[in-house]
């Protein structure tokens, strides 16, 4: 017992007081950091159930979110957003300032609140503890809150430790709730003390392009095995004959067209030899050239857009061009020996044809306007039929030279000549597969005109086509 002046306080009266001091001093405390303290949320937090979390010390809060679907945000209030933070790799977000959790707060129903911005969380950050989330969840919140900044992570998340390496702290600045802040986290980097452990991120692999599937590529030649000669298509390997004209007239020496849609032929069907076009399956004939001399042996440029032809229009036979459609006719050459059988260089630059100029069939190449002339074969025997490789690097041909008809290449310049046939028979007007592996040639050294091939070196001679009349002038589509 404790005895005063004017009051008489025994013990037990003084220890309530204290303690109901201690009681005010505290609550003070409480409204005082409360009414200071602004609530900085790092990162918005979508949970799959209710949590409540209790704690009565200060704790740093950091945590990971692993988000696989888009994630809608909502506030009770308008939320201003400092920024828009994309991290493309592995990521630890340290909060600077400690939030102190004084009491338990249960959100146990929904508040419809405006929404400021929807977040996409594709990936993970890494935090000190792991939460996932799999669905779409709405976070009601109770109480003003000012959001210091949003993050929008692409790394894939592993789980922190005590002690996490190479951390990025986010330094924000308190907001007053009145007002936007504009200045963005500074990322401040920790001293590390482990080597973090950062997942490959995968590379997308570039769109496969679809390849264009190209068929096939098919041959066609002239035969009389239905009493006079008509143009067929057969596919590579003789297989599949279809005949494309039906005449009682002569149809013959077909080429295609670089598209491979359209071949041109020379037809006597209207009384003389003239150039006609077709698609690719006999139908859409039409008449190119009109005169009463010859227009033979048609040849399509590398374009599509002009055809060169020999005619002997003006007294001898000269090699012309004309567009695709039978118009704008040019004479390229002029000589009064005759010039036959043109072929276009792959480049389209160039046209070979052989000349009867010099007193026997040479070969000779000049300029698609018909300038620069220049012979490439010389001897006094027949060079004839030539037809330019692929690649623009070599010419075929047949030559007489060894007593017979055979198969010949040379450069395109006329050197390093090489026989690939050795036949006593006549093999005669090579044609170039499109991929210059193989050449197609007539040969009767069967009894009668078929189509044979073989590869471009001589070797491998298959025939293709075999019955008891004549076919010929074999020419490859594209």
């Amino acid at each position: 017992m404790i005895e005063t002046s004017n009051t008489r306080l025994t013990l037990p009266n003084v220890k309530s007081v204290a303690a109901m001091c201690a009681a005010v001093f505290v609550s003070l405390l409480i409204a005082a950091a409360m009414a200071c303290a602004t609530e900085t949320v790092v990162e918005t937090v979508v949970v799959e159930r209710e949590v409540m979390v209790e704690v009565e010390r200060e704790v740093p809060v950091v945590q990971t979110v692993v988000v696989e679907k888009e994630v809608v945000v909502e506030v009770e209030r308008e939320v201003p957003v400092v920024h828009t933070v994309v991290v493309e790799k592995e990521v630890v977000v340290e909060v600077e300032k400690e939030v102190v959790v004084v009491e338990t707060v249960a959100v146990d129903r929904v508040v419809e609140v405006p929404v400021l911005q929807t977040v996409v969380v594709e990936k993970e950050v890494i935090v000190e503890k792991e939460v996932v989330v799999e669905r779409e969840v709405t976070v009601v919140v109770e109480k003003e809150v000012v959001v210091v900044q949003e993050q929008i992570v692409e790394a894939t998340a592993v789980s922190g430790s005590e002690q996490p390496a190479e951390t990025a702290v986010a330094t924000p600045t308190q907001m007053v709730p009145t007002a936007t802040p504009t200045i963005p986290p500074t990322p401040t980097p920790m001293p590390p003390t482990a080597t973090p452990t950062i997942p490959p991120t995968p590379t997308p692999m570039p769109p496969t392009a679809t390849p264009t599937v190209r068929s096939e590529p098919r041959i066609a030649f002239q035969s009389n095995r239905d009493g006079d000669w008509d143009i067929y298509v057969m596919n590579a390997d003789g297989s599949g004959v279809v005949q494309l004209t039906r005449n009682t007239s002569s149809d013959q020496y077909p080429s295609w067209s670089p598209d491979g849609r359209r071949i041109a032929f020379q037809s006597s069907r209207d009384g003389d030899s003239e150039i006609y076009v077709m698609n690719a399956d006999g139908s859409g004939v039409e008449r190119l050239t009109y005169n009463v001399a010859r227009d033979q042996t048609p040849s399509w440029s590398p374009d599509g857009r002009r055809i060169a032809f020999h005619s002997n229009r003006d007294g001898d036979d000269d090699i012309f061009v004309m567009n695709a459609d039978g118009s704008g006719i040019v004479r390229l050459t002029s000589d009064t020996r005759h010039d036959r059988r043109p072929s276009w260089s792959p480049d389209g630059r160039r046209i070979a044809f052989n000349s009867y100029r010099d007193g026997d069939w040479e070969i000779y190449v000049m300029n698609a306007d018909g300038g620069g002339l220049k012979k490439l074969t010389r001897n006094a025997i027949q060079d004839a039929f030539p037809h330019w490789s692929p690649d623009g690097r070599r010419i075929a041909f047949h030559s007489r030279r060894d007593g017979d008809d055979d198969i010949f290449v040379m450069n395109a310049d006329g050197r390093d000549r090489v026989r690939l046939t050795k036949h006593d028979a006549d093999d005669e007007v090579p044609s170039w597969s499109p991929d210059g592996r193989r050449i197609a040639f007539e040969s009767d050294r069967d009894g009668d005109d078929d189509i044979y091939v073989m590869n471009a070196d001589g070797s491998g001679v298959v025939r293709l086509t075999d019955n008891d009349y004549d076919d010929e002038n074999s020419s490859w589509s594209p």
